[in-house]
């Protein structure tokens, strides 16, 4: 009883650990939407279905979360994102931006964006796509084990603590133009290839350009450049204008706000199945036969007790009195050829408890009889 008590105590004690490591990082951070102009489209798929919203400037301050694809048309249709984790990401017009996942561990006080060069002290994880258009994020210097990646059709950007400038736009004669700018920091580069093995680094006021390849027909992108020249430039003082003008629409938007973990994180973890799927495999094996050998029978057998007693008083009941109405089916067409001997258990000196429990009892009890 103490080694199935010790068991059970540490899977017990493994479950709370499990528990308390996915809750860290599965809540849901929020993003604001910014600077809204003069229309922005948020898609959601919701099972089948996909609920589109449309934002307008009076509207700046809604909240989104990941799994959201963000939508900019016409003309200064343009959006600034603003991430829980202190990243905002300005995005332009005719764009279409997908926030694959932005999860990010629980944070205690307040966060001003403005005055801060580091992430609030939280674990985050942000992927975003950029499926067209183009965007100009500033993140914080991030923590060792966060992580901000923007993918592209043609390729990817890990970023690390950087202002940047991703853009990703399909011509529409069968090529796109991809590119990835670093104002200040530094960026690793992976083309779609996946024939990069180490990224490439694009610091300070530096550009990597790839030449691409789209079928209009099926949307396949290939990156004609190869991986051998792919060179990093100095990048044009006309860029580096037009990055500084976006950062700076993003820092006039975050002067006043002041992130907290009340307004700026969702309060319930959104996966409830994964401690049960991961405590299977931290188990030892031996606990598990144990349990399975010592603790499935205790309620097992008083289970399979229950039905034995049901079973075997039905045909006594049904040839002693043939007064049971449950299960009167299964006692002609199962016992009727024992009939004779399923009399036996029941002596005739208690007519009166047919509800009485099994034949072990019974014995017990005629026994003092046969004595007298």
């Amino acid at each position: 009883m103490f080694k199935l008590t010790t068991s059970r105590l540490l899977r017990v004690l493994v479950l709370l650990a499990v528990t308390t490591a996915v809750h860290a990082q599965s809540r849901r951070g929020l993003i604001r939407l910014t600077r809204i102009g003069p229309t922005v489209e948020v898609e959601n798929a919701t099972g089948d279905e996909i609920v589109r919203q449309v934002y307008l400037p009076s509207q700046n301050g809604e909240r989104i979360t990941e799994d959201n694809i963000v939508i900019t048309t016409g003309d200064n249709s343009r959006v600034i994102l603003v991430f829980s984790n202190g990243a905002t990401i300005n995005v332009a017009e005719d764009s279409k931006l997908d926030i694959k996942a932005f999860r990010q561990d629980p944070f205690a006080g307040e966060y001003s964006i403005a005055s801060a060069t580091e992430e609030p002290p939280a674990r985050s994880r942000t992927e975003i796509y950029l499926e067209r258009g183009e965007l100009v994020g500033n993140v914080k210097s991030l923590r060792d084990d966060s992580t901000f990646t923007v993918a592209t059709p043609a390729g990817s950007a890990g970023i690390r603590g950087t202002t940047f400038r991703v853009v990703f736009r399909p011509t529409g004669t069968g090529q796109a133009f991809f590119s990835v700018t670093t104002l200040e920091g530094d960026v690793g580069v992976t083309t779609g290839t996946g024939e990069t093995d180490v990224p490439v680094g694009v610091l300070d006021q530096q550009e990597i350009e790839l030449i691409i390849e789209v079928d209009d027909e099926t949307g396949e992108v290939t990156v004609i450049t190869p991986t051998e020249e792919l060179v990093v430039e100095t990048a044009s003082p006309e860029t580096m204008a037009e990055i500084t003008t976006a950062v700076q629409q993003s820092v006039e938007e975050v002067l006043e706000i002041v992130l907290t973990a009340d307004a700026d994180q969702t309060e319930a973890p959104e996966e409830t199945e994964e401690p049960s799927e991961q405590e299977q495999p931290v188990e030892d094996e031996e606990d598990e036969e144990e349990d399975e050998t010592e603790e499935e029978p205790d309620q097992d057998e008083a289970t399979e007790e229950t039905d034995e007693t049901t079973e075997e008083t039905a045909p006594e009941e049904g040839d002693a009195g043939e007064e049971s109405t449950a299960g009167e089916e299964s006692t002609s067409n199962d016992f009727n050829e024992n009939g004779d001997s399923g009399e036996e258990p029941t002596p005739e000196n208690r007519p009166e408890e047919p509800t009485q429990t099994p034949s072990p009892i019974d014995t017990d009890e005629t026994t003092p009889g046969a004595g007298g």
